[in-house]
């Protein structure tokens, strides 16, 4: 009883008469680097023997519709036995993939953190909270100061047409005394409060906040206009004085390891970087006549060696020192151009 597959004088491809036999009934691997003929032998000799072979069994009516493969460039293959071809799957879905992506465990953990973790100031390291209007305020309030709320004139008409008109309102920015309501004026009061009373400009701005319109506070103390930051379910730092805020548009994908949120600085979470080693750009002993600048002596940058040389002379700088002695105004030309 035979044991072994056998193959004498393969050469498909890059396949250069091979012989070779391997066990029946037992698992076997061809491995190599690329181009060493593994799919050759694998494919396109033993597995498509097979297919020829038994299409070839067929009625003759029935081989007409079969696509036959072409008679394998091989010696000898015995015995030939059915074959099933599996495609190959490539399971790496990025240039960074990993055992985790592979599983689908990352976007499990993603989903994870996402609903289960708390977004913390990057400075105080303390939970953002959803803020009010009248927490955004406070900064801009003043002690026993009457406060005005206003709007733009434009935003008023355009969003706010069924309102009440205002009672009073501001010329422009610059204007430092409210007047009784003028069409005309830049600026429309829709609130005024006392510091005391805060919390309860919140209920008085709601319609204006909902829709998103740019919001101002004046102060009759300071007798200025202040742009108020401010957008619908704001989360930001509870810290009196602290300006960060939440990210907006919160999804998954935030805790993915592909996202540049919060990767470094220097490497931008590739985890390599690119900088120059001296000791392949140059030879500090040598001088710019004695070729010490040994990037410049491939082939493809000899025009810009001449080139280079030039600009020394130019800048005054001395050919024949070596690189050592040389100035920093030589290697910002050789690194900056």
């Amino acid at each position: 009883m035979q044991k072994n597959i056998v193959i004498k004088g393969a050469r498909v491809n890059n396949l250069k008469n091979v012989d070779l036999e391997f066990p029946l009934n037992k698992m076997t691997c061809f491995l190599g680097p690329s181009g060493s003929g593994k799919t050759s032998l694998a494919f396109q000799t033993i597995h498509s023997e097979s297919k020829r072979r038994f299409l070839n069994s067929f009625p003759t009516y029935l081989k007409f519709f079969s696509d036959r493969p072409a008679p394998v460039d091989v010696d000898e293959i015995s015995p030939v036995l059915p074959v099933f071809g599996l495609p190959q799957i490539n399971p790496v879905v990025g240039t960074r993939s990993n055992v985790a992506d592979v599983m689908h465990l990352t976007e499990l953990l993603q989903g994870h953190f996402f609903n289960y973790s708390d977004e913390l100031c990057p400075e105080h390291k303390v939970p953002f909270k959803e803020m009010s209007f009248s927490d955004v305020l406070k900064p801009y309030v003043e002690d026993n100061s009457n406060h005005h709320i206003f709007i733009k004139a434009e935003d008023f008409i355009d969003l706010f047409v069924n309102l009440p008109l205002p009672t009073r309102s501001l010329k422009s920015s610059r204007t430092k005394t409210i007047t009784e309501f003028e069409k005309e004026h830049d600026y429309w009061e829709v609130a005024r409060f006392k510091p005391q009373s805060i919390e309860r400009i919140n209920e008085k701005v709601k319609e204006y906040v909902d829709k998103g319109v740019d919001l101002f506070v004046f102060s009759t103390e300071l007798k200025k206009l202040k742009h108020v930051s401010f957008k619908k379910d704001l989360q930001a730092c509870p810290v009196e004085g602290c300006h960060h805020s939440a990210l907006e548009n919160k999804s998954p994908l935030i805790f993915s390891p592909y996202n540049a949120l919060g990767a470094c600085n220097n490497c931008s979470g590739f985890g390599e970087t690119l900088d120059y080693d001296e000791d392949k750009l140059v030879d500090p002993e040598k001088s710019v006549n004695e070729d010490g600048v040994i990037l410049l002596n491939y082939k493809r940058y000899l025009p810009q060696k001449n080139e280079f040389k030039k600009i020394l002379k130019r800048h005054k700088i001395s050919l024949s020192d070596p690189i050592k002695s040389l100035p920093k105004e030589f290697w910002d030309i050789l690194y900056l151009g």
